[in-house]
């Protein structure tokens, strides 16, 4: 009887164990896929700001050669330029870098990542 009551605590144990792993394993995947994320939005503003600074720095600079400073700084991230202004009226260039985060986790959403930077364009004063 002693036996029987303990094979069957084993057994109860395990059931335990599997149901607690279960929402363990699941909370640890959902923190990494977050710091994935986070990682994945700092790396689009970051390119956003480079690339707006890029752009005013070399005011005649071509949507590719922004896009490419950008993509150049965005490790571990692939990002497009989807929109890229010089505003001659304001003194301003504007950038927007647009990413679509694809988690590892199955069943998760994709989800669309964007940052638009402001610059003021950098004007060489003659004689100054």
């Amino acid at each position: 009887m002693a036996t029987r009551l303990r094979t069957a605590q084993r057994g109860q144990s395990l059931v335990e164990f599997a149901l607690g792993a279960i929402l363990l394993f699941t909370l640890i995947f959902g923190i990494i896929e977050f710091g994935r994320l986070i990682y994945a939005y700092s790396v689009v503003a970051n390119a956003a700001r480079e690339g707006a600074r890029f752009a005013a720095v070399h005011p005649s600079a071509t949507w590719g050669e922004v896009e490419g400073e950008a993509q150049a700084l965005a490790v571990g991230v692939l990002v497009t330029v989807a929109a890229y202004d010089v505003d001659s009226d304001e003194c301003t260039v504007s950038v927007t870098i647009t990413h679509t985060f694809t988690p590892v986790t199955p069943f998760a959403p994709t989800v669309p990542l964007s940052s638009t930077a402001r610059h003021y364009l950098e004007v060489r004063v003659p004689g100054g």
